[in-house]
């Protein structure tokens, strides 16, 4: 069936093109297009003739009376999916017009598949969006969303890795990212939608820890050759459906806590932050303030310094560029400031966790950022 929205879709591009008023009739002959609009609605006799036969009609000036509704010139029948939906006139002396017939016939046809195969994609991107969205609720409706799968031929099997993919591409190229994503993970091994703050959310599945990882590192060569800037965050492996949202989250921490550096961060590593992020944000505050309140901002940063090296004074001191002597005044002034050793591993402990309680003030505005996409895509 030819629409009304599609049909004017037509007249339009095919008058551009050949600078002739162009009708498009639906299978019962009625007007739905034209460049002339006092002819909306009218039944043209010559274009049903042309959809009865499946042969095209030539209107002279002496068939007009004939042909009901007629003007001069040359109406085509329109195929789709091997069935006549429609007829196309182009109006005009038949000797000038006629040869543009079949031309415009197959550009109507190809427009038609065209839509169809948008149409079709459209569809699968908003079952994509449904099946990811239905995933990260916190009481998933798995039966819902196989069915939704099973339409999309597609069946999800474990093990499941999460990844949240950053980039500030426009949205029409990260429509054809999702694609790419796609096709780089293999057939029917990921599924990738847009989700919220237009990140884009990939879910492998039936991958071992080796495979998941090639494919990681296939999927970010594609993205360097392409010359797109990203970050990538990724998950643990998940190994029951209902691990999918937590995997997403923790897919979201690698890209909260991984910094602004351009690649991949994987989870693995950051959970005792991740834990730290999500406890009771007073009681986060009261030990940050009480252990760092009092210390200046040299010192905080010679702390993390010292607690990124691994607690080693001589690699600290080097990417501070101080001495090391210094370096053992600071951390001396560190523990009489804040009455924690970071010379000992549990005040260190204690320290880190309370430098990432006070770097989450950067951090918060983006914390949210990635966890769950919007089904508008």
């Amino acid at each position: 069936m030819i629409t009304k929205d599609i049909a004017e879709s037509i007249v339009r591009e095919t008058m551009h093109r050949l600078h002739r008023n162009i009708n498009m009739m639906d299978i019962d002959g009625r007007i739905i297009a034209s460049g002339d609009s006092t002819r909306l609605g009218e039944r043209h006799e010559g274009a049903l003739e042309a959809i009865r036969t499946g042969k095209p009609v030539v209107v002279h000036e002496t068939d007009r009376p004939h042909w009901k509704g007629s003007q001069c010139g040359i109406n085509v029948p329109i195929l789709f999916l091997g069935q006549t939906v429609g007829a196309v006139g182009i109006t005009g002396r038949p000797e000038e017009v006629a040869e543009f017939g079949e031309i415009v016939k197959m550009t109507i046809e190809l427009m038609l598949n065209q839509t169809l195969l948008a149409s079709q994609q459209e569809w699968r991107n908003r079952a994509k969006e449904a099946v990811m969205e239905e995933l990260l609720k916190d009481s998933p409706d798995f039966a819902a969303a196989d069915d939704r799968l099973r339409r999309l031929n597609f069946r999800l099997t474990p093990s499941y890795y999460a990844l949240i993919l950053e980039t500030d591409q426009e949205l029409a190229y990260k429509e054809q990212l999702v694609k790419k994503l796609e096709d780089a993970a293999g057939p029917g091994q990921a599924l990738a939608v847009i989700g919220r703050g237009l990140h884009i959310y990939v879910l492998m599945h039936g991958l071992t820890e080796d495979k998941a990882a090639r494919l990681r590192v296939r999927m970010a060569e594609m993205l360097e050759h392409a010359r797109v800037p990203y970050r990538m965050g990724y998950s643990l492996p998940a190994q029951d459906l209902s691990d999918i949202p937590a995997a997403f989250r923790e897919a979201g921490y690698a890209l909260l806590f991984g910094g602004r550096e351009v690649g991949m961060t994987a989870y693995a590593g950051l959970e005792p932050r991740a834990i730290v992020f999500q406890s009771e944000s007073l009681c986060k505050r009261r030990f940050a303030e009480r252990l760092l309140g009092g210390l200046p901002e040299q010192l905080v940063e010679t702390l993390q310094a010292y607690l990124d090296c691994g607690m080693s004074i001589h690699e600290a001191a080097q990417s501070l560029y101080v001495h090391r002597n210094t370096m053992i005044y600071r951390l001396k002034r560190i523990k009489e400031l804040t009455g924690s050793d970071p010379q000992v591993f549990r005040d260190a402990a204690s320290l880190q966790m309370a430098l990432w309680i006070a770097s989450e003030r950067e951090a918060a505005p983006s914390a949210e950022a990635g966890h769950r996409p919007d089904s508008a895509g």
